[in-house]
């Protein structure tokens, strides 16, 4: 990736001026891959993004059922049925 980065560097330096046809050809088709290139870069960003909110998302409605659980299963505890076993019944339904 550093090589890489380093054409791109020189690429940046060359006057599109002083280039034959064929070299100019060659120039835009290279800065048109380089443009894609950083199109992608910036879309899985996005994505990674997306993700983290998504899970991030997940995690605190999942934190919200576990509190609704956890309070059902003190509402229905009986001297038969403890908490954790209301609880894991529960935990299972869902």
């Amino acid at each position: 990736m550093e090589y890489t980065e380093e054409l791109i560097e020189e690429l940046t330096k060359v006057n599109p001026a002083n280039l034959s046809e064929d070299g100019l050809k060659l120039f835009e088709k290279i800065n048109e891959i380089i443009d894609e290139r950083d199109k992608s870069f910036t879309r899985i960003e996005e994505l990674e993004k997306a993700l983290i909110d998504e899970n991030y998302e997940y995690k605190k409605e999942l934190e919200k059922k576990n509190k609704v659980i956890d309070l059902m299963a003190e509402q229905l505890t009986t001297d038969y049925h403890g908490k954790g076993w209301i609880k894991n019944y529960y935990e299972s339904q869902v």
